[in-house]
């Protein structure tokens, strides 16, 4: 994995989960960060998954290809889902119900959105992935094709009496898919060395200003509200060149690597994003409901680091134990 990678994805869950803070804040509007975080994690699975090998046909490649990607999410779901179960048990002294108990096994993904999207999103990104690489479709097909099925979603689904394009998960599927797209993008093509880092870093910190002035704007005057698509358009364009500036950092990342409090910190966040995303509510809620801030604040954020320890820890233990068995009955049969 790229460096850069690792920082991007560390800075995405820290925006992710301090959206999530609007309980403990004293002033709500601090908890921000959560369609850029996401943004950014959909561009790092379209870079990072680009290079698709290939032995036969799409569909037996496929699968293969997508049951990897579900069985490394799944198990810490299940893990997550099952302690925060057992948890809400114990705080409210009842009897742990079997049929619940057997429905967060088999579908762990409820009340994420992420997960949900992201394994759907899989799907239709392998495809288009192989078709691209065989010369079947080209880039401009698909995101020609991704516009105009986010603009007529746009006209017919959204609804533009408040900031609503961040609250409709399926419309918000389609805006993801493209910024998942643009990590596919920036892979193949290979983006040139920038002669400006500082200027680039000027363009990425206005960017940013810009992202969350127009937020502000659309929110207080709601003439603009018909027009808050712009938001995804500004917000892809700062993916586009935040993503690039980190590119170019890459030497440097490399050079501090574990050197550096801030490499340490990085590389460790980038292990458990998903477990983060997965226990943090439960902790954050647990945190406001019974602690003032700012120990509320302190916490939840090294409750929420040992808790998804925790879970990457035991969903690790059990897959290794799961696949040594697996294994060994393919040995056994040979």
């Amino acid at each position: 994995m790229f460096e850069f990678i690792i920082y991007l994805k560390a800075i995405a869950t820290m925006l992710i989960t301090n959206s999530h803070f609007d309980t403990i804040y004293p002033i709500s509007q601090l908890s921000m960060g959560e369609s850029i975080g996401n943004s950014v994690f959909f561009w790092v699975s379209g870079y990072c998954l680009a290079n698709i090998k290939t032995r036969g046909s799409i569909a037996v490649d496929g699968v293969a290809w997508y049951l990897h990607r579900l069985w490394r999410i799944y198990l810490p779901c299940v893990v997550a889902v099952l302690i925060n179960t057992f948890y809400r048990y114990a705080i409210h002294v009842a009897t742990p119900n079997l049929k619940e108990i057997l429905g967060n096994i088999m579908n762990p993904t409820v009340g994420f959105w992420f997960v949900q999207a992201i394994l759907v999103l899989y799907i239709i990104y392998y495809i288009i992935v192989r078709l691209i690489d065989n010369g079947t479709l080209s880039f401009k097909v698909v995101f020609i094709t991704i516009g105009i099925i986010y603009a007529i979603s746009y006209v017919v689904c959204v609804d533009k009496s408040y900031v609503s394009i961040e609250k409709d998960s399926l419309f918000k599927w389609i805006y993801y898919f493209a910024v998942m797209m643009l990590g596919f993008y920036c892979k193949k093509k290979k983006r040139n060395n920038a002669q400006n880092k500082v200027l680039l870093l000027i363009v990425c910190s206005a960017l940013f200003i810009i992202f969350y002035g127009l937020q502000f704007a659309i929110k207080r005057y709601t003439a603009l509200l018909s027009f808050q698509f712009i938001i995804h358009i500004e917000e892809i364009i700062f993916i586009y060149c935040i993503t690039y500036l980190f590119e170019n950092l890459e030497s440097f990342f490399v050079k501090i690597k574990h050197k550096t409090a801030i490499s340490k910190i990085a590389d460790s966040l980038a292990k458990i994003t998903l477990e983060i995303y997965l226990v943090q509510m439960v902790v954050i809620e647990l945190c406001a409901e019974y602690l003032a801030f700012p120990l509320s604040f302190v916490v939840a954020v090294v409750g929420i680091y040992v808790y998804a320890i925790i879970v990457n820890y035991i969903s690790t233990q059990v897959r290794e134990i799961i696949e040594k068995i697996v294994i060994r009955k393919k040995k056994a049969k040979i």
